[in-house]
């Protein structure tokens, strides 16, 4: 079976099936692959390690929602499912809060700024294409 994006012809009201599964899932920027795998159940890391192989985004940096974060161990049976993937945001504490408090800026904070300008160039620079 192959994986492609998702048309008209895709939603039908015939029986699929039964061992087979079939999934959905929108991306971030709009798009929405079909998903097919010859089992009538698979785990989460299995779909995430297939839509690694259709777009590129690393496996670490995916997460899965179908009205929660799906963990990698989960099982979906649910054919034509739509889950939603999101992307793992990286960071943590930064110096924005000081400033919505009124706390002065200090050279260590500009210090991080500017690393993080850095590393926002970075990630523009190796842009992941859809």
């Amino acid at each position: 079976m192959e994986d492609r994006q998702i048309s008209r012809n895709d939603i039908s009201n015939k029986d699929s099936n039964p061992r087979q599964l079939q999934l959905f899932v929108k991306l971030f920027n709009g798009r929405t692959l079909s998903l097919q795998f010859p089992t009538p159940q698979v785990q989460v890391s299995y779909v995430k390690h297939r839509i690694h192989e259709i777009t590129k985004i690393s496996i670490n940096f995916q997460r899965l929602i179908r009205g929660h974060q799906l963990n990698d161990n989960s099982v979906i049976s649910h054919s034509k499912a739509t889950l939603n993937l999101s992307l793992r945001l990286l960071g943590g504490k930064g110096g924005f809060g000081s400033l919505l408090r009124g706390n002065p800026i200090t050279k260590s904070w500009r210090q991080t700024s500017a690393a993080r300008r850095v590393w926002s160039i970075n990630l523009q620079t190796h842009r992941i294409s859809l």
